[in-house]
């Protein structure tokens, strides 16, 4: 199931991330973009990433991040803000 998408406008590209594959460790973010000027109704014109682009680290013990927004900082700078889990589900 894929969830929670969050639109970001940078240069000439908008950005959709969302959130997918469960609610565990396995939740993680994909994300697709596109040209500002293409036609965002053309399914030709969009791109995927081709794997999630932020996942479980188990090296740094934060398991299934998902569900994020964009924000910008006083000084423009674009900030992703998620949620994830310092455990697992087991």
């Amino acid at each position: 199931m894929n969830e929670g998408p969050a639109v970001l406008f940078h240069g000439d590209k908008l950005f959709v991330s969302y959130s997918a594959s469960a609610t565990d460790e396995n939740y993680c973010m994909g994300l697709l973009w596109i040209d500002v000027n293409a036609d965002p109704l053309r399914p030709e014109n969009w791109h995927k990433a081709p794997q999630p682009v932020f996942r479980t680290s188990y090296e740094n013990r934060q398991y299934g991040p998902g569900h994020n927004s964009f924000t910008q900082t006083p000084e423009g700078e674009d900030v992703l803000v998620y949620h994830a889990r310092n455990y697992t589900g087991n």
